[in-house]
């Protein structure tokens, strides 16, 4: 049965370009067993889990189970194993015109050593059947994975065998074949295993993960790659720094237009929850992390989901609706816990009304006009409004006093940006249909 759990608010995320709103998380039935560091995947009707670590957090622990949940019914059941040779963790899934791909990962012996996977592993979910891809060119595990245009995988850096990787593989399930696509910069902070990110239309964003020093340090900084959509190989990085960005194997999705990562940690460990180095516990965050675009600025809001770390994915079953199966809580305890986490946007909210600024946008969202206020006295110059991709899509120089006309702009998020007599206002807002 599912149970309402808690309702908490989100309040002015940062500067607030994501409409604001309450997250309601429902705890779900749980699973057949606690699994941790487990690739989750989703096709709309069922989440599906494969592989991960036990609640003994032993090598030995490390396995090739998999399990399915019903969406609509609140059921889990159990489906046959992946059906590699050598048990892994830190494997990705990624679900492409119906058919998930389960890809890398590592495998851990008896004698402690380990070894990177170069698998890929199709799994039908109408005949509940898998077949093999072909092998990835560089075997890599605790990587990035992401969809682009329900079409083509990106597995972006991870570590493979000795260190982390600047590599970027693009697989193509319609021709089960791999190609290189551009490297991260190397020595630049790019290269990372346990980071975690998605694809917006043509931007990838990927946050965190760890150094392959010595001492494993965090990366506090978020990545970001346009892709060509002409030449889908080519990705021109970027790099931005922000303490926040610095989370470790968090999940990561989308939200209006934004990315965004739940809970995940602060510091890295092995699979087994212990830090690494210091051998003490590491403790999951229970926050929701989120990147701006517009303003390269991650906010975050502490206590808006229960604690929960060592994720390789969350199903995002809407536009505003995740699932998190398994995981690892609080005393690095396994979880086969499953929860619900839905953001639902509280209308006619105020979002923008900074004192040292004095601009205010209402209603926001907004699907046809906007109404605009700032500081008695100021005479306009001229408005701008700009797009998540920095491009300038509409200018004028009077707002008529019915309000400004945005009900032909296409859903999305933007920035408004007002030139006075006196100063320059900028604020955002979001068109929904």
């Amino acid at each position: 049965m599912k149970r309402p759990l808690l309702t908490l608010a989100i309040c002015s995320l940062s500067l607030g370009l994501m409409a604001q709103g309450t997250w309601q998380v429902t705890t779900l039935a749980e699973m057949p067993e606690g699994v941790s560091n487990n690739a989750v995947a989703t096709n709309g009707t069922h989440v599906y889990s494969f592989m991960g670590i036990d609640s003994t957090k032993l090598f030995s622990g490390i396995h090739l189970r998999s399990f399915r949940y019903d969406i609509p019914n609140d059921v889990w059941d159990t489906i046959a194993p992946v059906p590699d040779n050598l048990s892994r963790i830190a494997a990705a899934a990624s679900t492409v015109k119906g058919k998930i791909y389960v890809i890398g990962g590592y495998h851990v012996y008896s004698n402690g050593s380990e070894v990177s996977s170069n698998k890929v592993f199709i799994y039908d979910p109408g005949s509940n059947t898998y077949t093999s891809g072909a092998d990835m060119p560089v075997p890599t595990d605790d990587h990035v994975q992401c969809v682009w245009r329900d079409s083509l995988i990106y597995v972006i850096s991870g570590w493979s065998n000795s260190g982390n990787i600047s590599d970027v593989q693009i697989y193509n399930p319609a021709l089960d074949q791999w190609t290189a696509a551009s490297a991260l910069p190397i020595g630049a902070g790019y290269e990372a295993f346990g980071a975690s990110g998605v694809i917006i239309d043509n931007t990838i964003y990927f946050s965190g993960g760890v150094t392959d020093t010595w001492v494993f340090s965090m990366i506090p900084k978020v990545r970001t790659g346009t892709i060509n959509p002409s030449n889908p190989t080519t990705i021109n990085w970027s790099v931005s720094d922000d303490t926040l960005a610095a989370l470790y194997r968090s999940g990561a999705g989308v939200i209006q237009g934004l990315p965004i990562w739940f809970g995940g940690a602060d510091k890295a460990y092995n699979y087994d929850g212990v830090e690494y180095g210091s051998g003490l516990g590491v403790e999951p965050l229970n926050r929701v992390t989120m990147y701006e675009p517009l303003i390269s600025v991650m906010s975050a809001e502490t206590g808006a989901i229960p604690a929960i770390m060592d994720m390789r994915g969350i199903a995002q079953i809407d536009s505003n609706k995740y699932i998190i199966a398994g995981g690892m809580g609080p005393g690095q305890q396994v979880s086969k816990s499953t929860y619900s986490l839905e953001y639902v946007v509280t209308p006619g909210i105020q979002t923008w009304n900074k004192e040292q600024n004095a601009l205010v946008i209402y209603p926001n969202p907004a699907s046809r006009e906007l109404q605009i206020q700032i500081n008695k006295g100021d005479a306009l110059r001229h408005w701008s409004i700009t797009g998540t991709k920095g491009v300038v899509v509409e200018t004028g120089k009077t707002i008529p006093n019915q309000g400004l006309n945005i009900s032909h702009l296409p859903a999305g998020l933007y920035a408004l940006q007002i030139t006075t007599s006196t100063t320059v206002y900028t604020g955002p807002f979001m068109v929904v249909k």
